[in-house]
């Protein structure tokens, strides 16, 4: 390190048994040599001639083109070994040297080696005593599969798989395959050599979004496993559903009146300070994963500061400015003095609120949603028909969407046996076990899939 002297340090490799001090066998000092004896740390480059200050260790990240503290070597040898870390790269025989020098360096090779040999085996125990509790866990109350595709800022196709129980989160599987097409078939063996590692026995589901890909791997996998659920991902789902309602004329427009209103205020400075100096330097614009959860939230947040922004579009800053006289300029000053444009944002959140409130249960970590799912989203359509007072004219459309988009997804036999089980909705109402709806649900998962049965009942 800077401003320590190389006298006090040892090699890492333990089997050479050099000391590291000036002057010694280090292997750094056939390279430098000290460039003033009043100063031991500063020296010079005999390759180059540049001076370093911080001793041998920084002169040998200098020869070895070691970023982040000195300049490389102009002209160092192609292949250097300072013992800086443990993981230092190691050092290929050049012909050019002699023979001694040559067998330093294969000693030094092979030293390196046997310690990286040791450090790669104590990271495997390591690793494995880690996933010790999530193995038990899964063999003792089962698990899922979840599998997601991504591309990198490359563009290259990554795949992921991750097995998530109790215990927690487990990364297992990721792999490139921008080279592959991401057919049904192809999700579904990659999926199953993951059900297979992880011990068939132990996966209660998997979970996918609703891509057709996966749609068509969950068709082969029933066909392979039927005791294993392929489980649509929740927050796809009810993103879906909110994507669907806020296509609908009555709520497209709304929203779109909000966006251009947010937009002509962030796409200039003037309007911009001008907004955050009556909202008290609060923002508009909540930006958030989705592009429908950034839409309500900015629709929320305009509602919140209705006042202020009415405030600040009849000021006399705002009439003053050149804002006040263009075309978009007068289409904001209508949107935020527009009563029908506040009374469609407020109807908005009232269709939209109980969905979102589904939608962060089950995009939380907090804790496992399946048992609530169906029965928050019952919930959410009766407060979604209060909002249109129970006339079915309106809330109809609305909650065909919904159904819609849940059939065969947030419905299951594994949804509807959550719901049933859990204690939460079946004290508040003992007559669930009537529902014939609930029953027929829960009745697949305990007879046409009995194993779960025997595990857990």
């Amino acid at each position: 390190m800077a401003g320590t002297t190389s006298s006090s340090a040892s090699n890492p490799i333990s089997e050479l048994g050099s000391s590291l001090k000036r002057g010694s066998g280090d292997i750094g000092w056939e390279y430098a040599e000290l460039a003033d004896a009043s100063n031991l740390d500063r020296l010079k480059c005999k390759l180059c001639g540049k001076l370093v200050s911080g001793g041998i260790y920084r002169m040998k990240q200098h020869i070895a083109h070691i970023k982040g503290n000195v300049a490389p070597c102009k002209k160092r040898m192609p292949h250097t070994l300072g013992p800086m870390d443990r993981f230092a790269t190691p050092i290929n025989p050049d012909s050019s040297l002699d023979g001694s020098r040559k067998m330093r360096q294969q000693n030094i090779n092979d030293a390196l080696f046997k310690q990286r040999t040791h450090i790669l085996k104590e990271e495997v125990e390591r690793t494995k005593s880690l996933l010790k509790k999530q193995e038990e866990e899964w063999a003792l109350n089962g698990c899922s599969i979840m599998t997601d595709a991504w591309s990198d800022r490359k563009r290259r196709s990554i795949m992921n798989l991750c097995v998530n129980c109790a215990e927690g989160t487990t990364f297992l599987s990721s792999k490139e395959a921008s080279d592959e097409a991401h057919t049904g078939t192809y999700i579904f063996e990659y999926v199953d050599k993951c059900i297979e590692d992880v011990g068939p026995q132990n996966v209660v589901q998997v979970v996918t979004d609703n891509a057709s890909n996966n749609m068509a791997a969950r068709d082969l996998m029933k066909l392979k496993r039927p005791n294993i659920f392929w489980t649509s991902c929740a927050t796809h789902t009810l993103n879906l559903m909110l994507q669907g309602i806020g296509n609908q004329p009555r709520f497209k427009g709304v929203i779109e009146r909000a966006k251009s209103f947010t937009i002509y205020i962030y796409a200039h400075h003037k309007t911009l300070a001008l907004m955050r100096k009556f909202t008290k330097k609060r923002d508009i614009v909540r930006p958030r994963v989705t592009r429908f959860a950034t839409a309500f939230l900015t629709l929320q947040s305009l509602m919140e500061k209705k006042n202020e922004l009415r405030a600040m579009i009849t000021s006399d800053e705002w009439n003053e400015s050149k804002h006040a006289k263009s075309v978009k300029g007068k289409a904001v000053v209508n949107v935020a003095l527009s009563a029908s444009f506040w009374n469609g944002v407020s109807l908005c959140l009232k269709v939209f609120a109980p969905l979102v409130k589904v939608l962060r249960l089950v995009d939380g970590d907090r804790k496992p949603s399946m048992g609530f799912v169906y029965g928050e989203l019952l919930r959410a359509k009766e407060e979604i028909k209060m909002a249109f007072k129970d006339q079915e004219t309106h809330y109809r459309p609305i909650l065909d969407i919904v159904d819609g988009k849940a059939r065969g997804r947030l419905d299951s036999p594994l949804h509807l046996a959550g719901y049933l089980l859990n204690p939460y909705y079946t004290y508040a109402n003992p007559s669930l076990e009537n529902d014939n709806v609930v029953m027929d649900g829960i009745a697949q998962v305990f007879e046409e899939r009995g194993w779960i049965w025997k595990r857990f009942g």
